[in-house]
């Protein structure tokens, strides 16, 4: 469910747990995800009905797929040319990221020197880190 695939190879999932949001929100789901050798944290609201599956989808040698920080609530590749998908041709992207500028995980802008594949939870969650510390990676 929702898992991102690329080249026919799903992303491994972990479940962390289940945690309160931000500012004592209501309880959230939190996965640990690994995808071409790269994890990253995932944060799904459970009551959530959004954008989270999507079709098989070709992307050509001269394009990106383009994925917002929200998977269920993000107007991205998914939701272009009216759902059925779109992508930005690599001449157009201007660079790759390199940091975390922002992070609710420390909500400040102290997280930039951060790598972006070493996934943090927020503070609000941090009963979730020894199991985060042992999820395979």
């Amino acid at each position: 469910e929702g898992l991102p695939t690329v080249n026919g190879v799903a992303a491994r999932r972990c479940r962390l747990g289940r945690a309160p949001g931000a500012e004592g929100g209501h309880p959230l789901d939190y996965f640990l995800e690994t995808l071409g050798g790269r994890s990253y944290l995932v944060v799904r609201d459970p009551d959530a009905r959004g954008t989270s599956s999507f079709d098989r989808f070709e992307v050509p040698a001269d394009s990106v797929f383009v994925l917002g920080d929200n998977r269920d609530n993000s107007y991205d590749s998914r939701m272009w040319d009216g759902g059925r998908g779109g992508t930005v041709p690599v001449d157009l992207v201007k660079g790759l990221a390199f940091g975390i500028w922002w992070s609710p995980a420390t909500s400040t802008f102290t997280a930039r020197d951060r790598a972006l594949d070493q996934p943090m939870l927020p503070p609000f969650a941090a009963s979730l880190q020894a199991t985060l510390d042992a999820c395979p990676r």
